[in-house]
C-alpha cells in the first residue's frame, strides 16, 4: 500500500501560492483546517453565513466572504476570483448546453 500524500513529511510541504476556499470554517474542525493551511502558506478565503463568527479565522490570516455557500452566484464569483479559467469553463458549458 502506498503512503498517503497527506501523511508524514508531506504534511510539511509549502502551500505558498495556493488559493483555497473553505466553508464551515468559523469554529471547530473547519477553523483548525484554516489555521493549518495558513500556517503552511496558503491564501485561504472562508465563506461564512455569520460574519460575527469570523474573527478567529481572520486572526489566523484568512480572508472572509459573508454569504451562504449554497448560493450558486456567490460560489461562481468566488471561484472565478481564485481561478478565472473555472468561470470561463462554466460559461462555455452553459452556452453549449453541457452540465
Amino acid at each position: 500500500m502506498s503512503a498517503s500524500p497527506w501523511a508524514g513529511e508531506n504534511m510539511n510541504h509549502s502551500l505558498a501560492n495556493e488559493r483555497l476556499v473553505i466553508t464551515g470554517a468559523t469554529r471547530g474542525l473547519g477553523l483548525s483546517i484554516v489555521k493549518s493551511l495558513v500556517a503552511r502558506g496558503a491564501q485561504v478565503t472562508i465563506i461564512a453565513r455569520n460574519p460575527a463568527r469570523t474573527s478567529d479565522a481572520e486572526r489566523a490570516g484568512a480572508s472572509v466572504i459573508s454569504g451562504d455557500a449554497t448560493n450558486e452566484s456567490l460560489m461562481l464569483a468566488t471561484v472565478a476570483d481564485i481561478s478565472p479559467s473555472v468561470l470561463a469553463l462554466r460559461r462555455r458549458d452553459s452556452v453549449h448546453g453541457a452540465h
